[in-house]
């Protein structure tokens, strides 16, 4: 079921979503999740737009793979005097979760027993949209990253940081690449329109190996 609604007299916005599916069903398929297991996913919250919580739930066969909760609120924008000149909508995201099993066992390693993600994001009166903190942790990846676009969607400023190592040293086979793998890496990208204009790709991936491939050190 989906149920969804938004009250414009007391601004109350009521989400109410509780989707399940069986096993083999038509999304375990659709996403090749191991065993094709039966998906249950929830999302509910109910509460004034200003200051709204969302709470989510994935769980497979029973047993419950993520956890979180989404929310939005109105936090008043101050000046250098501490006097309330305007206000900005805050947006959070943050999710936890063991979400292993989901993914084939070769790449089971890659993500670990504790996925997080965590964002928060505003968007400001002159209608640039900021994103203040970007967290991704999985056993073998790490970002972090900020980000603020101009109110045309164009980027500003842009700070992004990737950690690829796994904590026991084996190597990492990276997903979605097919049989690629590295020893180890990072990355670093940096942007601001006020300087220059310009881009910039900074890292290291130590031991790159694949199919046709092999690296010992590629540095950017």
């Amino acid at each position: 079921k989906i149920n969804a609604g938004f009250a414009n007299a007391d601004r109350v916005l009521t989400v109410d979503i509780d989707l399940e599916e069986g096993p083999e069903g038509i999304v375990a398929n659709a996403l090749t999740l191991p065993g094709l297991p039966s998906v249950h996913l929830t999302v509910s919250g109910a509460g004034p737009l200003d200051a709204y919580l969302a709470e989510i739930e994935l769980a497979t066969d029973g047993t419950s793979r993520l956890n979180g909760t989404f929310g939005t609120r109105l936090q008043p924008v101050l000046d250098d005097k501490a006097v309330e000149i305007g206000t900005s909508r805050v947006f959070g995201f943050d999710v936890l979760g063991d979400l292993a099993p989901l993914f084939a066992p070769e790449h089971q390693a890659f993500f670990g027993e504790n996925v997080s993600v965590t964002a928060l994001a505003r968007h400001l009166q002159d209608g640039r949209t900021r994103l203040d903190q970007l967290l991704i942790n999985t056993r073998s990846f790490q970002t972090t990253g900020e980000m603020t676009l101009a109110a045309n969607g164009l980027p500003e400023v842009m700070a992004f940081d990737v950690k690829i190592a796994d904590p026991k040293g084996a190597r990492v086979l990276l997903p979605g690449t097919g049989a690629n793998s590295l020893a180890d890496g990072h990355l670093n990208l940096r942007y601001d329109s006020a300087n220059a204009d310009r881009w910039a790709l900074r890292g290291r991936l130590n031991d790159l190996v694949g199919p046709d491939l092999k690296i010992a050190s590629l540095t950017l």
